[in-house]
């Protein structure tokens, strides 16, 4: 879950039965009022085909629309390596504002 105003995405791991988890839940911090504004999470098991060639990159995009940033959290099906987050791409304007 994106928290803008807050700079930061909440996220929720789920249990192997389903449901919500206790465990290894997240509090991703970004810089930018409105970080977690829009957020993209990249599979990170085999069953979903990619259109490249390439092994899929795993992980979680968030953007900061404000700031025309987006960012990449990578990760695994271990889980997010936040301490790893790069920046992805930036642009002008609304830069990020919406994922389709």
């Amino acid at each position: 879950m994106g928290v803008p105003g807050e700079n930061a995405v909440q996220v929720l791991a789920g249990g192997r039965r389903g449901g919500l988890s206790r465990h290894r839940d997240l509090l991703i911090k970004g810089s930018g009022r409105d970080f977690g504004a829009s957020l993209a999470a990249l599979p990170s098991v085999g069953r979903y085909r990619t259109l490249s060639v390439r092994r899929p990159v795993h992980g979680l995009v968030v953007a900061a629309p404000g700031r025309g940033v987006v960012t990449l959290v990578p990760g695994s099906s271990a889980g997010l390596r936040p301490a790893k987050a790069r920046r992805l791409a930036s642009g002008h304007g609304l830069y990020g504002y919406a994922f389709g």
